[in-house]
């Protein structure tokens, strides 16, 4: 799938470099406009059309967050943060994100970005179409999850499903094999229906299956390491309840 896409950014060699970068590693996205304020962004927008924002947070005359207050939910383009800083990702999410990446942008990473794009646009065909098989009702069978696909659905053991992670209004299962599905229910709906006592959810975007967790460590609020090296956050306010989880107090 080939993307139309803006670069905000107040610094000349980020833009530089982020440009340089998706020409080198992301060719099906084209760069038609490039701007390093607020008020440059909202016209180069207006007038482009785009697909994709790449949006970075501190800008020169304000932040990439008054850009998109100019806009009415569901924006007109999909946005990935670009940033040097880490403490405001959360935010991030709740202007729906598609991913965050940090500065310096890494290759892979920058990859990853441009597929959850396809991922999400294929979600919402699923959501949007009734003609796609629909996923089932999240509906737990001896020890298995049904995840729908474009095509069907996935039956999974549990013990082979590291985490589940929320993105944007669908979610993403992650498997033991490295694999990755992407599945139309929200993480509600998956915290309601699996065993509390083998998944627990650890933020607003994580839940995590017991056997996979392999330490957890209080810096940055709460990070627990999954058995896969994978990293998810832990809200302070569940600590306490995480802690009980790991324990057998469910």
């Amino acid at each position: 799938m080939d993307w139309r896409a803006i670069i905000v950014d107040d610094q000349s060699a980020d833009r530089i470099g982020l440009r340089s970068a998706l020409g080198r590693y992301c060719p099906n996205v084209e760069i038609v406009a490039e701007a390093d304020t607020v008020s440059r962004a909202y016209k180069v927008i207006i007038a482009n059309s785009p697909d994709v924002v790449f949006l970075d947070i501190r800008l020169r005359d304000s932040s990439g967050f008054e850009l998109l207050e100019r806009f009415t939910k569901p924006y007109p383009f999909k946005v990935i943060f670009v940033s040097a800083f880490t403490g405001f990702a959360l935010e991030a999410f709740r202007f729906s994100a598609i991913d965050y990446l940090l500065k310096p942008i890494q290759a892979q990473e920058l990859q990853e970005s441009v597929r959850k794009l396809s991922d999400y646009v294929k979600v919402q065909q699923i959501v949007q179409e009734p003609a796609i098989v629909q996923e089932p009702a999240v509906q737990p069978q001896h020890n298995r999850l049904s995840i729908g696909t474009t095509n069907g659905f996935v039956l999974v053991n549990y013990d082979n499903i590291t985490h589940l992670s929320a993105d944007s209004n669908y979610t993403e299962v992650y498997l033991t094999s490295n694999e990755r599905i992407v599945s139309s229910r929200t993480l509600k709906d998956y915290e309601r229906t699996l065993p509390s006592n083998i998944f627990f959810r650890t933020h607003q975007s994580y839940m995590v299956h017991i056997s996979h967790v392999h330490r957890y460590t209080k810096e940055s609020g709460g990070i627990i390491t999954l058995s896969d090296g994978s990293e998810v956050c832990l809200a302070r306010r569940r600590r306490e309840q995480f802690l009980r989880w790991l324990k057998g107090e469910y």
